[in-house]
């Protein structure tokens, strides 16, 4: 069955649901894993037929972190020995402005037993526990961003989505998001002013951009904002196949945070399930992150590549540059830093970031940007 509403308000979508079962996702994992494996048997002694999951998204099967979403609903079924089938409704493509935060709504509502919510949403739906994976400035690498999702804080950011009606199943980090200007670069906080920025929706994403100097906002589509104007830039990632004008530049040592999508399942839905399938739920994600990490994400040597062979530009800010963009953020940061729960997250952080290498990206030879404060595009 396909769905054409949204099934916690009403709202009529602009776009199908394309509903895709884990059993079907599963023919990517070890040929026949699937159809061969066993569930629990019923009382009559035949095999009881299997959970299904409604798996809700914000956005269509066509974005890039669709192969994560498959993985893990395939991952589910293999773990639990074939007794859950994760059942994966698509949401709207183009993205509704409010779709990621009523991906919340509905399982906090139960009208989705699971959701795959970015973490930057959360804070719209009042959930604050997420909130030092977004510190601007903070998580500067994929190594870092990994090592605080993977570890002993992330664990805790998963724990304290208890007290707020969700059950925290993993999460893993689909990119990182730097500053893109579609008419010049910028490098230093005094680029920022004044300037329309194409963002998602999140408080503390917005707050960082306006702490900047900036306007932002989701607007129609990466080119007008939500007056008519015209974007001068977006805060984004060079990741995926987005249409931003011809030259525009993205500033490769300035990543802003990193995008961090989660599994999240309703309370009662997830207590009613057998042990043994809790247990595949909470692998299944955790899975799902490491093969992300290790095998489907780009690295960003690749990355940088691909865009400047797409003829995009690269700019590079310099330490005063840098110096400038953190000084304008620190009371933001520190503001972050006085709550007692996100403050001793930012700590964590900032501890395994001291025993990480410190970012460094190399672009291609042919792609450099020049060297010296005064010299900031790639020729």
């Amino acid at each position: 069955m396909i769905s054409h509403r949204n099934a916690a308000t009403g709202r009529p979508r602009r776009g199908l649901r394309r509903r895709v079962a884990a059993v079907a996702a599963a023919s990517a994992m070890a040929a026949g894993a699937a159809c061969t494996a066993t569930g629990p048997t019923s009382k009559a002694g035949g095999q009881a037929p299997p959970t299904v999951l409604r798996l809700a998204l914000a956005e269509g099967a066509g974005v890039p972190y669709a192969p994560a979403v498959e993985r893990f609903a395939a991952e589910a079924h293999e773990r639990s020995d074939g007794s859950l089938v994760v059942d994966i409704d698509w949401g709207d493509m183009p993205i509704d402005p409010e779709g990621e935060v009523l991906l919340v709504d509905e399982v906090r509502a139960g009208a989705a037993d699971l959701a795959h919510v970015p973490a930057r949403a959360l804070d719209l739906a009042g959930i604050d526990r997420l909130r030092a994976l977004q510190t601007p400035l903070l998580v500067d690498s994929l190594a870092l961003a990994d090592a605080a999702v993977g570890g002993e804080v992330g664990a805790d950011m998963l724990d304290g989505l208890g007290a707020h009606g969700l059950v925290g199943l993993g999460m893993y980090v689909e990119n990182l998001r730097r500053p893109v200007g579609y008419r010049s670069a910028l490098v230093s906080a005094a680029d920022f002013d004044g300037v329309a920025i194409r963002a998602q929706p999140s408080a503390l994403s917005y707050r960082v951009l306006e702490t900047l100097g900036a306007r932002p906002s989701m607007g129609v589509g990466y080119l007008v904002d939500d007056t008519g104007e015209r974007f001068a830039a977006a805060e984004s990632t060079w990741s995926g196949d987005y249409p931003f004008p011809r030259g525009s530049t993205f500033t490769g040592n300035v990543v802003f945070f990193p995008k961090v999508n989660v599994f999240v399942a309703h309370p009662d839905r997830f207590a009613a399930l057998t042990t043994r399938q809790q247990e595949a739920l909470r692998e299944a994600a955790s899975r799902t992150e490491r093969w992300w990490a290790t095998e489907r994400r780009a690295s960003e040597e690749e990355l940088t590549e691909a865009w400047c062979l797409r003829g995009g530009r690269l700019a590079m800010a310099t330490a005063s540059d840098l110096a400038s963009l953190h000084a304008a953020v620190r009371p933001l940061v520190a503001e972050l830093e006085a709550d007692p729960v996100v403050g001793a997250d930012v700590a964590a952080i900032r501890e395994l970031g001291e025993t990480l290498p410190a970012m460094e990206l190399v672009p291609p030879r042919w792609c450099a940007p020049p060297t010296g404060d005064g010299a900031r595009l790639n020729p």
